[in-house]
């Protein structure tokens, strides 16, 4: 049993009207789908046959580059001193690219801290102390026990940093207490210390 087309009534009696040749336009239509599905058959038989070209070349390039690393490395036996110099000169190609790859970490992630001082009436007259870089290798305290130096080391391709801050209690209340988180390569480190208030 053939089976037979879907075509709206209404449009059948328009075309009609119109004066349109339905068996014609329908022949026409369905030499025209058979035509489009044709190229695409052709079209898929040449993406066959070019992908099997394809992968034999790369397979002859395969074998190719196989072949020639083999008769090198049986014609080719390196001296002992070139192959240390090579290495050596890699090692320091090597340890080049990191110095740069810490430095420009470095200066991306340069270490900052935010000091708050509660500036009031009483101290109006005393502003916020200037801060001056001092030496950075010196890192001994000094024997000063107003002053701690708190240090993050951390693994290549970041530098380690250190801060001189007041040697005082820190506040380790859930409110108030510290917090620490290390994301998208950056350390942060929130902390309050603790808090005498003056009473008369």
């Amino acid at each position: 049993m053939k089976s037979r087309q879907f075509i709206w009534k209404k449009k059948i009696e328009r075309d009609v009207s119109l004066g349109v040749n339905i068996v014609a336009d329908m022949k026409s239509r369905s030499i025209e789908r058979k035509a489009e599905l044709e190229k695409l058959r052709k079209r898929r038989a040449l993406e066959k046959a070019f992908k099997v070209l394809r992968d034999e070349r790369a397979r002859e390039l395969a074998q190719a580059r196989a072949c020639a690393h083999l008769c090198d490395e049986e014609e080719a036996d390196p001296e002992p001193e070139k192959e240390e110099e090579n290495r050596a000169m890699a090692l320091a190609v090597v340890k080049e690219q990191q110095r740069r790859l810490q430095e420009a970490l470095a200066s991306k992630t340069a270490p900052s801290s935010e000091d708050s001082f509660a500036i009031n009436e009483l101290n109006l007259d005393s502003q916020v102390p200037s801060f001056i870089l001092e030496d950075k290798d010196s890192e001994s305290n000094n024997g000063e026990s107003e002053t701690c130096i708190i240090r993050f080391h951390a693994g290549p391709p970041y530098q380690d940093i250190a801060f001189q801050i007041v040697n005082k209690d820190w506040e380790y209340s859930h409110k108030n207490g510290f917090k620490c988180t290390f994301d998208g390569g950056i350390l942060r480190l929130y902390f309050n210390f603790k808090c005498c208030p003056y009473r008369r």
